[in-house]
């Protein structure tokens, strides 16, 4: 077991409040430009998530507060019918050959996923229940909204990095789904 999953065996242990039946995810159609989030992803100001002084080295995050304000550069922002801070917008990456860990985000409800690497798109990310058992698989095949309160974890077995564009989300996932449906529904 690791140091980060000792820390905060919270996350990865069954609790009984967990709703199994919560949705884990749904797809958005989303007019973005992949070129200008492969640009930004290229950059050197990644960094090892560190959350609460608990490091993951097989995970690296690009945020606007580490030297590189990439907001500019993301011409597709202002299509995202969701309400979101643009300090909230990042990027992760994990490193090669990462073996998953089942968690839950605390930090966040959802998120707005866009898959900018090839290994993103051919690797799911796999939801699963309170016991742990396996439920669903879901590529990144369009922009997705996952529900991180769901039990989930990705794998990346391949040799390259898995680069994901995210935007932290707040507002339960169903409530994000009514907002995404009255957007699309002139």
């Amino acid at each position: 077991m690791t140091d980060y999953k000792k820390q905060h065996l919270d996350r990865f242990l069954p609790d009984d409040d967990f709703l199994d039946n919560e949705k884990n995810y749904f797809k958005i159609d989303l007019d973005y430009d992949l070129n200008e989030l492969i640009k930004i992803a290229s950059s050197d100001y990644w960094q090892v998530f560190n959350q609460n002084n608990n490091r993951v080295e097989e995970l690296l995050e690009l945020r606007i507060d580490y030297g590189y304000n990439f907001i500019k550069d993301i011409s597709f922002l202002d299509k995202i019918p969701f309400d979101f801070h643009k300090s909230n917008v990042f990027f992760m990456k994990i490193l090669p050959h990462t073996e998953p860990i089942i968690h839950r985000d605390l930090n966040r409800s959802c998120a707005l996923n866009i898959a900018v690497s090839e290994s993103a798109r051919i690797e799911p990310i796999n939801f699963y229940d309170k016991h742990h058992n396996l439920t669903e698989e879901v590529l990144y095949d369009a922009p997705t909204v996952v529900n991180v309160n769901n039990y989930h974890a990705v794998t990346n077995s391949t040799d390259n990095d898995r680069i994901l564009f995210s935007i932290s989300l707040y507002q339960p996932i169903d409530e994000l789904e009514k907002i995404y449906d009255k957007f699309r529904t002139p």
